[in-house]
């Protein structure tokens, strides 16, 4: 059977390389021993591509004056600038983890895992919200009751919760559980009252540990800090806006990246 993909000694995708009009150094026989050919070139080719000529082989070719050297520089500053964006990120959705908890919580102190009812959160997103509850919470719930060959899935805490205590997981427990993504989400479609109350809670965390406290609440802030952590939205960002373009570079950048891998962010589940 023949392979869509065949292997290829690494000498042999340095040929492929220049086979498509790709100069390339003898550094990168290295690089593509510890990185890899998929993640170096497949990655961050897009910018590079001569589409015209592409499409005429029906195959790849790269626009004259393209060098490996491009396509890696790109490859590692996306690396280190994910590095230092999520340094930032992880304390942040602690943060947003927390008061997020607390707040919903507060609102619906007599409840029992609350967040499993889809009329505490905004009436305007009740759809989103039985997609919320459903997908994540439930799921998450449920893969921690099941045992799978004699062994439990899931995490110890949320088990401890379900087995000792009739079932109540407090969301300050299940939020250790979640993704950026879904406390966003979660976020997105509370109550305007809490969403209000997490945005003021932010507001006086930040006056009460910085010398330039912000003014005004702000909601948008927590939906862009999760748009950063979609993978395809660095990838846009890097091979639309920072890519290091050949000087007679003669077609316009890629845009053919998707963001739809972050649509569970987004208002197309309101």
């Amino acid at each position: 059977m023949q392979l869509h993909k065949p292997y290829r000694t690494i000498d042999e995708q340095i040929q492929l390389l220049t086979s498509r009009g790709m100069s390339v150094g003898p550094e990168a026989k290295h690089a593509l021993q510890r990185e890899g050919y998929y993640a170096i070139v497949n990655g961050y080719k897009d910018q590079f591509l001569d589409r015209r000529a592409s499409q005429r082989v029906g195959d790849d070719r790269y626009i004259e004056g393209t060098r490996f050297d491009d396509l890696y520089a790109l490859f590692r500053f996306d690396r280190e600038l994910r590095s230092l964006l999520f340094q930032g990120i992880t304390p942040a959705e602690a943060t947003l983890k927390a008061i997020c908890s607390h707040e919903f919580t507060k609102a619906y102190p007599s409840e029992s895992n609350p967040y499993l009812n889809p009329h505490n959160y905004d009436s305007q997103s009740y759809s989103s919200a039985c997609k919320l509850i459903d997908k994540v919470f439930r799921r998450i719930l449920e893969s921690n009751r099941t045992e799978h060959n004699g062994r439990h899935a899931g995490k110890a805490y949320i088990r401890h919760c379900l087995n000792d205590h009739n079932g109540q997981v407090p969301l300050w427990v299940l939020a250790n559980d979640l993704s950026l993504g879904q406390i966003a989400w979660f976020f997105q479609i509370s109550a305007p009252q809490v969403r209000l109350a997490v945005a003021e809670s932010f507001t006086d965390l930040y006056a009460d540990t910085h010398d330039t406290p912000r003014k005004s609440p702000s909601n948008d802030s927590i939906p862009s800090m999760a748009d950063w952590c979609s993978s395809e939205t660095y990838a846009h960002m890097m091979n639309a806006a920072i890519a290091p373009m050949p000087t007679n570079a003669s077609t316009s950048p890629c845009s053919s990246w998707s963001m739809t891998c972050h649509t569970c962010l987004t208002k197309s589940h309101t």
